[in-house]
């Protein structure tokens, strides 16, 4: 016998704000601790749970299921998609924000086994108890202002790139990291290499949190730490009082998609329980990495699939802005045509890391490791849509590359990692040739320069090759050791704004 089920095909979920307001005087809020965030979906979801089922007395299953996740025996039960999520949302928006929650929204799927409209009575008017005391605290009234939902990317296009949590996710249990027993912290310090290999583990769990919250986009980058983003925020550790979560599964998460993402974004094995609440923020994106998943033919030049790169994007770059002249920070020509001249980097950099198989954009502020311009961010918005969709590269005698953006890991990168020892991956070109010795002197006394002018310490210069070619000047490739460990990309000399002076952190080699 044929089976029938109702299956919605683009329907939004059903969602509702509700604002936090003091019992003694509705026109003032009645702020909740961030960190007693769990608490309060807990006790919000209790209630509604009793008012349905004192209303609704023969829907007691689907109740459980739709609002805890249960049968009524107790074990798991329904597909997460089903259930209805509540979702804290805390305030922000501006600096001085004290990140306390005022506001609630409720979110009723489509598939939900209750009526949206029965779901959102149960918790229009809901009393917030203190449970040692009895004294009421709140009273959680519906509101129709939608304004302040574009903090969470729900109003407007709503679709960001850059998402940080403000409450932390709770992820798998292989993201857990090594307690430190508080009497013993110096004893049971944690080596830099176990707290490298804690953080990846963590990131591959924020991989498994956004598929298991049917977040399908790519991912570009991930950042994992214990401390909030902002200055109001709060620690990991205080989070884990409330909640069935070990504090060493919680972590702080901060995701750059390579599509813009909408909102409201939440993660992790709490999401139901009011972690991993994400918010919408707009960073400048100062790498861009295009991994080449085939079509390279040969012995290729890096240089030949900069300049295909560099065409591929002024081309759809020029598209985005609607035609004309193309501003000097994606050609590196002003509008006469001549180059553009200038002691400071005012250009994107392309630049080819054939041993790891990819290619990377890297803005000018990124290049002299400085704050990027107002003018510079606007050209970067554009540069980030322009590259939406960049799968394929020709790249001439190097072959039709299939390409991928990729995330960079900041933490074990060779090219941006920190370290001490940094070693030519492209040659180096230099910058003027100095009458001082032979052609080795003038290539060091060039890089120690050039160092010094992208605000990079002073290095010892170890070369590794020197030569001339006709028509470029001297070139080589060398060995940068700095008495600190400095974090990258380094790109250095003439020819770093077309795939030379690559520079990737190596080990020191002792003596």
């Amino acid at each position: 016998m044929p089976g029938f089920r109702r299956a919605p095909y683009d329907s939004p979920p059903s969602r509702q704000l509700y604002e936090l307001r003091d019992p003694s005087a509705e026109d003032r809020f009645a702020p909740w601790p961030l960190a007693r965030v769990s608490a309060l979906v807990v006790r919000l979801r209790d209630g509604a749970v009793r008012r349905l089922k004192d209303a609704l007395p023969g829907s007691s299953a689907d109740i459980e299921r739709a609002l805890v996740g249960q049968k009524p025996d107790g074990t798991n039960g329904g597909s997460p998609e089903d259930r209805v999520r509540i979702i804290p949302l805390p305030s922000i928006g501006y600096f001085h924000a004290d990140r306390e929650i005022r506001r609630v929204l409720v979110e009723v799927p489509p598939t939900c086994p209750l009526r949206s409209d029965d779901v959102h009575w149960a918790f229009s008017g809901l009393d917030v108890f203190d449970v040692e005391t009895g004294e009421m605290q709140a009273i959680l009234t519906r509101t129709d202002d939608q304004g302040f939902l574009r903090h969470f990317g729900l109003k407007g296009d709503g679709r960001h790139r850059v998402w940080r949590t403000v409450t932390p996710a709770a992820l798998p249990e292989d993201a857990r990291r090594r307690r430190i027993n508080p009497a013993r912290k110096f004893d049971e310090a944690k080596a830099g290499r176990e707290r490298a290999a804690e953080q990846a583990r963590a990131a591959a769990g924020v991989w498994d949190a956004l598929r298991h919250a049917g977040v399908r986009t790519n991912v570009e980058a991930i950042r994992v730490q214990r401390e909030p983003f902002d200055a109001n925020g709060a620690r990991v550790e205080a989070f884990a009082g409330e909640t069935r979560f070990g504090k060493d599964r919680l972590w702080h998460v901060e995701v750059t998609f390579e599509a813009p993402v909408s909102g409201p974004l939440v993660i992790g094995d709490g999401r139901f329980m009011g972690l991993g609440v994400m918010e919408p923020r707009a960073k400048t994106i100062g790498i861009h990495v295009l991994s080449i998943e085939s079509g390279l033919i040969g012995t290729p030049d890096p240089e030949g699939i900069a300049r295909a790169l560099r065409r591929a994007v002024m081309s759809r770059a020029r598209a985005m802005l609607g035609g004309g002249a193309l501003p000097a920070f994606f050609s590196g020509h002003e509008a006469d045509g001549s180059a553009t001249r200038a002691r400071q980097s005012s250009h994107l950099a392309f630049t080819c890391d054939l041993t790891r198989s990819r290619i990377l954009l890297v803005a000018p502020h990124v290049q002299d490791r400085r704050q990027s311009t107002l003018q510079e961010r606007k050209h970067l918005a554009v540069l980030d849509q322009a590259l939406e969709g960049l799968s394929e590269l020709r790249a001439g005698p190097a072959g039709l590359l299939r390409l991928r953006r990729e995330w960079i890991d900041t933490v074990v990168d060779p090219l941006v990692a920190p370290a001490r020892v940094w070693e030519s991956v492209t040659p180096y070109v230099v910058n003027r040739h100095r009458r001082v010795g032979d052609a080795g002197e003038a290539l060091a006394a060039d890089l120690r320069e050039e160092c010094r002018r992208r605000a990079l310490p002073d290095p010892s210069v170890t070369l590794l090759k020197v030569g001339g070619i006709p028509g470029i000047g001297l070139t080589g490739l060398a060995r940068l050791e700095f008495r600190v460990a400095v974090t990258g990309p380094i790109l250095l000399g003439r020819a770093r704004f077309l795939g030379g002076g690559l520079f990737a952190g190596a080990q020191a080699k002792s003596g």
